[in-house]
């Protein structure tokens, strides 16, 4: 059943009649076996609503056109309810975990933001070289040429170099 669907109880029971082409003992016979729920006034004079027009067209047609009984109708349109409550269950569960995941992100953000003083240094603004302190003076590590057990200037291995 559509959620957009009025449930203002307006029609007579002729008038519900006549609007599903059924006949007013066809309504009443799916108010007793429990699949239409009209409402009463002054516990008497039924009133339908559009809502319920709807599911007298959804019973018509799993019965008409698709060939299923009464008791098929009940439990078919059953399953169609739960499923709907499940699926608005799912979404509010999906709303609520994206809510919960959105904050916990932003506390962890907040939480490891390092501050300005505190940066780590881009690539750009680190040395282009490094010197090496020794006994016999200091050397330029870039100055190395690499050879065929190393491929970088530095002299390292391939499976030693930095990222």
């Amino acid at each position: 059943m559509n959620d957009t669907l009025s449930h203002e109880p307006v029609y007579m029971i002729s008038v519900a009649a006549k609007l599903c082409d059924v006949h007013e003992q066809t309504l009443r016979l799916y108010e007793r076996v429990g699949l239409l729920h009209p409402e009463r006034v002054r516990g008497k004079n039924r009133l339908y609503s559009q809502a319920d027009i709807e599911r007298v067209r959804q019973i018509q047609t799993l019965t008409q056109v698709m060939g299923v009984n009464l008791a098929g109708v009940e439990v078919i349109l059953r399953m169609k309810e739960q499923m709907r409550r499940m699926r608005r269950d799912v979404e509010h569960e999906l709303a609520r975990l994206h809510q919960e995941t959105v904050a916990e992100f932003e506390r962890v953000v907040k939480q490891f933001s390092v501050p300005v003083e505190y940066r780590v240094p881009l690539p750009a603004e680190l040395p282009t070289h490094w010197e090496e302190n020794d006994d016999a003076g200091s050397a330029d590590v870039t100055d190395r040429e690499p050879n065929e057990k190393t491929d970088d200037r530095r002299g390292r291995p391939p499976n030693e170099r930095a990222l």
